[in-house]
């Protein structure tokens, strides 16, 4: 068993992408960007929102938002790269 595993034309560490046309896969990473951009718009705003000044009880919300589309566009950096996510 090990020998075929060995010889296996595919190993097992490639991604599930692999059988995806190249269309699909042109798509995904232009979806992939898209979201990106939005995510990295919506941060701006935030950061805009709270360079301006919010009251005290939204300044914590904002800051939460912030962290939370960093994270969001983080894990869609990351899958862009094949990682599993």
């Amino acid at each position: 068993m090990l020998q075929t595993a060995a010889t296996s034309p595919q190993p097992q560490a490639q991604p599930p992408q692999q059988a995806l046309s190249p269309e699909q896969m042109q798509q995904a990473a232009e979806q992939k960007k898209l979201l990106i951009d939005k995510l990295t718009e919506a941060m701006h705003e935030v950061s805009d929102e709270l360079q301006k000044g919010l009251s005290p009880e939204d300044y914590p919300k904002a800051e939460k938002l912030q962290l939370a589309l960093k994270a969001a566009i983080d894990v869609v950096q990351q899958d862009k790269t094949g990682q599993a996510r």
